[in-house]
């Protein structure tokens, strides 16, 4: 095979001119342009991480919208479904909430709690690369403990690079 004749970032000719700036950027992102033919390249690793991130909102937008009226969802509950546990939990959160009408605090923040973490996941869904830091596994964040030069520091082994 050739050698590459254009810059797999920015798409332009790599003889043309000087691309540090797309080497530095290029150690947190995946290429953009095929380097022998300069076709547009699509990314799919990116789509399968918003896809997830999507499942984690959606789990944790139900988890926490669930929360709130846990009460007349147990009644719900053992309306359809005939188990006498879920008649026993039912009943114990309707004598909980008649005797400490306060707990219902606990549950209501839990729900919030849950919201919220839902809208912190909302930017790394919508931009992935630029925080790589949600994305990325812990062990490639983690420092190397091995003999050797200081990952974070030593540019000839960057931490943040493979996304696939």
């Amino acid at each position: 095979m050739t050698a590459p004749a254009w810059c797999d970032r920015c798409g332009e000719s790599l003889a043309g001119g000087d691309h540090v700036a797309c080497t530095a950027a290029r150690q947190l992102e995946p290429p953009r342009y095929c380097p022998h033919c300069r076709r547009r390249m699509k990314v799919q690793v990116l789509y399968r991480i918003r896809f997830w991130l999507g499942v984690e909102v959606a789990g944790l937008v139900l988890a926490g919208v669930t929360a709130f009226p846990l009460v007349h969802e147990s009644h719900l509950l053992v309306q359809h479904v005939h188990i006498a546990f879920l008649d026993r939990v039912a009943h114990g959160l309707d004598e909980t909430s008649r005797s400490y009408p306060f707990l219902a605090y606990g549950t209501d923040w839990l729900a919030f709690a849950h919201l919220t973490i839902a809208v912190a996941f909302w930017g790394p869904m919508r931009e992935p690369v630029r925080n790589i830091w949600v994305v990325v596994r812990h062990d490639r964040l983690r420092r190397h403990h091995s003999a050797g030069p200081d990952r974070w520091s030593d540019p000839a082994h960057p931490v943040l690079v493979d996304l696939h």
